[in-house]
C-alpha cells in the first residue's frame, strides 16, 4: 500500500475543514487503487485536471510516488503532458522541488502536489478526467535523505 501525503510546504492546508475532507477523499481513494509502479525510480500519477479560461491554466494534481527504496528530500525533473484526442498544447514544466518543499518522502509514500500549468488554444472552463491526458516525468533527479 501506498502512503499520500502532502509536501511540507502544504501540511498547513490540512488546518482548512474543506481542504482536509478532500483530502482525506483522495488519500482513501489512492490507498485502495492498485497500481504498477516502476521501481527504484520516482513514478507520477495524474489525478485529476481542470482547465480555468480566467487565467488560461490547466490546474493539474498529480501524485509523486516514492518508489526508490529509499527516503528522499529532493525532485528535479521535466513535466511533459498532452491532451489525448485534442491539439491544444500543454506547456512543459520543470519541477524542482528542495527539501523546505518536500520535507522527507519515505519509500512507497507518494506526495500530493497542485500545479498550475499554461495552455494554448483552450477556451472556456473544463474538468478533465485522467483518460483525456497524459503526460511523462523526464531527465528525473533525485536527492536522498542522509538517514539512508
Amino acid at each position: 500500500m501506498t502512503r499520500l501525503i502532502l509536501a511540507r510546504e502544504h501540511e498547513h492546508l490540512l488546518e482548512d475543514e474543506t481542504f482536509a475532507e478532500r483530502f482525506a477523499v483522495l488519500e482513501k481513494a489512492f490507498e485502495s487503487a492498485t497500481f504498477s509502479f516502476t521501481p527504484g525510480t520516482v513514478n507520477v500519477v495524474f489525478i485529476e485536471a481542470a482547465f480555468f479560461d480566467f487565467d488560461r491554466k490547466l490546474h493539474v494534481t498529480l501524485a509523486c510516488v516514492n518508489e526508490t527504496g529509499k527516503t528522499i528530500n529532493g525532485l528535479h525533473g521535466l513535466l511533459r503532458m498532452h491532451f489525448n484526442n485534442r491539439s491544444e498544447k500543454i506547456s512543459s514544466t520543470q519541477l524542482d522541488f528542495d527539501e523546505a518543499f518536500l520535507g522527507f518522502v519515505e519509500n512507497n509514500t507518494a506526495v500530493l502536489v497542485t500545479l498550475e500549468i499554461p495552455v494554448e488554444g483552450l477556451e472556456g472552463d473544463h474538468d478533465f478526467s485522467p483518460s483525456e491526458y497524459g503526460g511523462s516525468f523526464e531527465n528525473v533527479r533525485v536527492s536522498y535523505s542522509q538517514d539512508n
